[in-house]
């Protein structure tokens, strides 16, 4: 029997995208998963743009005059 360090008995690659691993399927073009992440990180992109924040406080020695 041959020993084989451990980690080393097996060999592993990248699937590459080609006809032979199904690359180019029906599938590989529109998503209805990623077409709804899209819309959604449309959507928080937009609820993010739409904050406001109050105007600072001036500031004197580097601590706001006023308290939240």
């Amino acid at each position: 029997m041959v020993k084989v360090p451990m980690g080393l008995d097996y060999s592993y690659s990248q699937p590459s995208a080609s006809e032979e691993y199904g690359g180019y399927t029906a599938d590989s073009g529109y998503s209805e998963t990623e077409d709804l992440i899209r819309q959604d990180q449309a959507e928080i992109d937009t609820q993010r743009a739409a904050v406001q924040y109050p105007p600072q406080p001036e500031v004197e020695f580097g601590f706001p005059q006023t308290c939240y």
